[in-house]
């Protein structure tokens, strides 16, 4: 079943419509009991993993009104081998009226904590905290997989517990929404109680973990303003919108305007635009739905409309200045007008289309009715699947759809389908790319002083990062990271030439794989960010050419640090200037590729006595290699001189080796 699992996960099939369900489960380590089976809440995807939250009902604490899980953070992280790694973690300082909700009918509602996936190691967790038998605060927290705190924060998102409810919260409906940049951090937007307008704080989460406060900032609204509960997203030029409906009751206006709020990263003003002014035919007073277009570009808002009874999609294309480039109206037929309505939610899909889900309870079976509409409002698909009663489901990066199923005994599983494909993307996962060389998992020599990437239509570039990486022993290592701006253009701008610097493939070949960054180009046409490619798509292969070194002898050599490393190292304990080398060497011996044996620290530091601003020098020795297939001790050097003099495209720029003064060089030590 794992092995069945692998195969949809990480492969795509050229699928039109929805062939067959393949299924996964999974039985639990651990047995709490026939009254509290483990049932799926929520599903996340990051690269090549899924992580489902389970939750288990504390039946000491629910009762008819309040519903309580177990306080427990329970992970179960899936590998791309199929195998499933459980976590149980008890979340440090989490109260426990965060894990209980008021319970809707028969239903159970979502419990008071959030969490995202930020890396292949952590989380980020959102809960409240009490210090009094009144007031709640709103608090965010980063953690890795097995429970260890990295940081907290005070969001400053007040609310209060209820009367004579113990478990009870009054509190803002929030919505969190990371960056389409993940490592630029997220948005947090909500309407305080007792009040309209929206407020929004932005924070960025550093490498290590540790969080950073950007910018706060307040959207004035009043009663006329429609919010969904998806109205704050990412944009692709790397900022957020914020995005209502506002319906008049002037007369002699137009009743209907769609506003949105563009909300620049780290910036605290707003721009408001009107992306659509109308009087919409019996309009239904759900919210909009609002994604950025996978297939095109820019970002597009839908909401139902009626007319005659029929059904009808309005559906608002826009860039990310707030322009708008196109409204269609287009029929959408259900099968036996069976929706109503109740939780519009259009996403885009990846490639092209849009898929609409609807929640229905027939008897004691919970299911997930799924629409799969065309561009042109055409029903490609309709599938009504059975589902487990929190209604969880995800869409995965490549196209396929995971589906929770009714949780029995200790076991619980999904269904997984593969969604139906409106327009080629030739492997890339990017309906806009045409091609590029090298191609995917093709095998290619390392002199190759050159890659290109086609595009269907024009572009220009940007500021965006193209970056290519090697794999070793399923680590990865960055080899070249070069902006778009740095780039050449050529074919009427269709095709972007990347020059290959001579450090960048090694001559022993490997795994490579390239990355781009959205806003690495930009549409000629609406001069509107695209998208990139995301990690482990683009993969190919260098030949291994066997190239053989002349082995010299062991050298030491002087190496300078800027100002900034020279005042950390005079400013460090004994046990802290270690640390800092040792990491400095560990990433040089990976950027020049050989072994970290071979480079060790001299202890004779001093301040170099043509520097002004006392910088320090370094010593260093490089022991020389048997081996003749790696590099002997000049070829170091010269790499090490050649990434320098190009450190804002090597690994020389990136890390503790930022601290080298590059306008110095690696030069040997007289002797």
């Amino acid at each position: 079943m794992f092995t069945l699992f692998i195969i949809i996960l990480l492969c795509i099939y050229p699928l039109s419509t929805i062939t067959e369900i393949r299924t996964f489960s999974h039985i639990e380590e651990k047995d709490y009991g026939i009254e509290t089976p483990p049932r799926v809440a929520e599903i996340k995807s990051y690269d090549n993993i899924v992580i489902i939250r389970i939750v288990r009902n504390d039946t000491s604490k629910s009762n008819s009104i309040e519903h309580c899980n177990y306080d427990t953070l329970f992970l179960r992280i899936i590998n791309s081998d199929g195998t499933v790694i459980e976590k149980d973690i008890k979340l440090e300082g989490v109260q426990i009226f965060n894990f209980c909700s008021m319970k809707m009918g028969k239903d159970e509602a979502e419990d008071h904590l959030k969490y995202e996936i930020i890396g292949k190691d952590k989380l980020f967790v959102f809960y409240y905290n009490s210090t009094d038998d009144i007031n709640v605060e709103g608090w965010g927290m980063t953690i890795d997989f097995d429970g260890k705190v990295i940081d907290k924060i005070p969001i400053g998102i007040w609310g209060y517990k209820g009367y004579r409810r113990l478990y009870r919260l009054r509190v803002p409906r929030i919505q969190i929404s990371f960056n389409i940049n993940k490592e630029k951090g997220f948005i947090i937007g909500y309407r305080p109680l007792q009040s309209y307008d929206f407020e929004w704080k932005q924070y960025k989460i550093e490498l290590d973990g540790k969080f950073t406060i950007l910018i706060n900032g307040k959207i004035q609204l009043d009663s006329r303003a429609i919010v969904g509960y998806d109205s704050l997203i990412p944009t692709v030029n790397e900022s957020y919108s914020f995005i209502y409906k506002l319906n008049n009751t002037f007369s002699n206006s137009l009743k209907d305007l769609i506003v949105a709020e563009l909300i620049g990263y780290n910036k605290s003003d707003t721009a408001k635009v009107f992306l659509y002014r109308g009087n919409l035919l019996n309009r239904i007073p759900q919210p909009i739905s609002c994604n950025i277009e996978y297939v095109g570009v820019g970002h597009s808002c839908s909401l139902p409309i009626k007319y005659n009874e029929s059904n009808f999609n309005l559906k608002i294309g826009f860039l990310s200045s707030g322009a708008t480039i196109a409204i269609n109206i287009t029929p959408i037929t259900f099968p036996n007008n069976q929706i109503g309505f109740r939780s519009w939610k259009l996403q885009s899909l990846l490639f092209g289309g849009y898929m609409l889900t609807e929640r229905a309870k027939i008897g004691m079976e919970h299911r997930l009715y799924t629409y799969i509409f065309a561009e042109n409002g055409i029903l490609g698909l309709e599938q009504p699947l059975l589902t487990n009663l929190n209604y969880a489901y995800a869409i995965l990066p490549n196209n396929s759809i995971l589906v929770a199923q009714q949780e029995y005994n200790n076991t619980w599983g999904f269904n997984m389908i593969k969604l139906p494909k409106f327009t080629n993307d030739n492997g890339y996962f990017n309906t806009n790319i045409e091609s590029t060389y090298p191609e995917i998992n093709s095998t290619i020599y390392p002199d190759i002083k050159n890659i290109t990437i086609n595009f269907y239509y024009p572009v220009i570039l940007s500021d965006g990062r193209l970056s290519i990486f090697q794999i070793i022993d399923q680590r990865k290592f960055l080899r070249q990271s070069t902006s778009g701006i740095e780039c050449i253009l050529n074919n009427d701008d269709k095709k972007v030439i990347v020059n290959i610097l001579n450090s960048t493939f090694s001559k022993s070949g490997g795994n490579f794989y390239i990355k781009i960054d959205n806003n690495f180009v930009k549409s000629r046409i609406y001069g509107e960010s695209l998208l990139g490619i995301r990690e482990n798509v683009w993969n190919f292969i260098i030949e291994d050419n066997k190239y053989s070194y002349t082995i010299t002898s062991s050298t030491a050599v002087l190496l300078r640090l800027t100002v900034e490393g020279s005042n950390i190292f005079k400013n460090s304990s004994y046990d802290e200037k270690n640390q800092f080398f040792n990491s400095l060497l560990d990433e040089l011996a990976d950027a020049v590729q050989i072994s970290r044996d071979r480079l060790s620290k001299n202890d004779k530091d001093q301040i170099d006595p043509k520097s002004n601003d006392g910088k320090l020098l370094i010593n260093i020795n490089i022991e020389k290699t048997k081996d003749p297939y790696e590099k002997d001790v000049n070829s170091v050097i010269q790499d090490i001189n050649y990434m320098m003099s190009n450190n804002d495209q090597t690994p020389i720029g990136k890390g503790k080796l930022i601290y080298l003064d590059s306008t110095y060089g690696f030069i040997p030590a007289r002797k």
